[in-house]
């Protein structure tokens, strides 16, 4: 169903309660589906959780506090609103926010100190980085970003003590200064 059509059929069964509760499952159903697809698949399972809990506490928090809003306005159109609901509407509307802090909160505590609801990785795992390594008297003569190493060094060498195994392959080998400029790229992997 369009969006138009669900805000319509929304707002003409339930006014400006049914507006609101729709309104809001529209932004969360698009937050889900668009916003958070790849960021929520990196997180560990109980920072997902986390996150999702918080945006749907607050998505029901906001259309609660539209629903409340909606009867308080259902009253005679001269009579003083009591203020009793206002009273829980303001609780409501704090503890619609309180909730999602804190939710927030203990998830990034769980990130920062390290989610330990995930299972390890396996030991002989190994992560995958690239170098660029370039010999050669200077460093401003080698491409930009790549590690550079003296005259007389080997790219063997340093890849034996960055990685737990390696493989190089030569990109260029050109003359000049004292050693000429020996590149290549070193494909390094590392145990997690």
């Amino acid at each position: 169903m369009p969006t138009n059509q669900v805000l319509r059929t929304a707002g003409k069964i339930a006014g400006l309660s049914g507006l609101a509760l729709a309104v809001f499952l529209l932004i969360f159903q698009g937050v889900i589906q668009f916003g958070l697809r790849g960021a929520i698949s990196s997180l560990s399972p109980a920072s997902s959780f986390a996150v999702l809990n918080s945006l749907m506490s607050f998505t029901f928090g906001i259309a609660a506090i539209g629903l409340i809003a909606a009867l308080i306005a259902q009253g005679p159109p001269r009579a003083r609103v009591a203020s009793g609901p206002l009273y829980a509407l303001c609780l409501l509307i704090f503890a619609v926010f309180a909730t999602t802090v804190a939710v927030g909160f203990l998830s990034m505590n769980r990130v920062v100190a390290g989610d330990t609801s995930t299972t390890p990785p396996p030991p002989d795992a190994l992560r995958t980085t690239e170098f660029v390594v370039c010999i050669g008297e200077f460093a401003e003569r080698c491409p930009a970003g790549s590690v550079h190493l003296g005259c007389g060094s080997s790219v063997d060498a340093w890849a034996a003590t960055q990685c737990t195994k390696s493989s190089s392959t030569r990109l260029s080998d050109v003359s000049g200064n004292r050693c000429g400029y020996y590149t290549a790229k070193v494909i390094c992997q590392k145990k997690l």
